[in-house]
């Protein structure tokens, strides 16, 4: 609308809505297939300039003007979970996620030698879904989460004077690395095979 202008956009990599971030701060998810405002949520009071999805669609991240971040789960009605705050302002604000890391939880072909019915193993279940779709993937990777494996992502965002790039697990929300550039940075984004992080920087 002209009273709160949208700066930023993100779509749910399975369901059908997109996260908006508007210049008064305010967050609103929207139903494309209702064509309405589902949740609306206002963790800052200037304006929202990235925002992104986990690929799995569990985790939301807004990222304000100031520098301050607002995690939100996207499972539970994109309520808000964290806000992360910094002393000094980055000139540019920026978010990015990286590939899903599958991790294989302890005893799982144990577990699955002593079931009976010829059960599927996690190895069997990864290697299917690379054959599919995003929106695909996306949901088999949530299914396959809790019965076989761990699925988390890493998501970068700016670190204070916007000059380093703070590193997260999505799953934990524990800071990981930090990656000092020396210089401005304006944006980011890892690889597909999540080992390097490609910057753009203000120079």
């Amino acid at each position: 609308s002209p009273i709160d202008q949208p700066l930023c956009v993100a779509a749910h990599p399975s369901l059908p809505i997109f996260s908006c971030g508007f210049a008064s701060g305010t967050m609103r998810v929207f139903d494309i297939e209702k064509t309405c405002v589902c949740d609306n949520f206002t963790q800052f009071n200037k304006p929202i300039k990235s925002i992104a999805y986990s690929p799995i669609g569990d985790l939301l991240v807004t990222c304000c003007e100031n520098g301050s971040v607002a995690l939100h789960n996207a499972r539970r009605q994109h309520l808000p979970t964290k806000v992360l705050n910094l002393e000094f302002q980055p000139e540019f604000v920026h978010v990015a996620f990286s590939q899903p890391i599958i991790t294989r939880k302890p005893n799982t072909f144990q577990q699955l030698n002593g079931m009976a019915g010829g059960s599927r193993s996690a190895t069997e279940s990864m290697s299917e879904m690379s054959g599919r779709g995003e929106d695909d993937q996306s949901q088999a990777l949530s299914s396959v989460e809790d019965e076989f494996v761990t699925v988390e992502s890493l998501f970068g965002i700016m670190g204070e004077y916007g000059n380093n790039i703070m590193i997260y697990s999505s799953n934990s929300i524990i800071l990981k690395h930090q990656i000092n550039v020396g210089t401005v940075v304006r944006s980011f984004q890892f690889t597909k095979n999540n080992r390097e992080l490609i910057v753009v920087t203000k120079d």
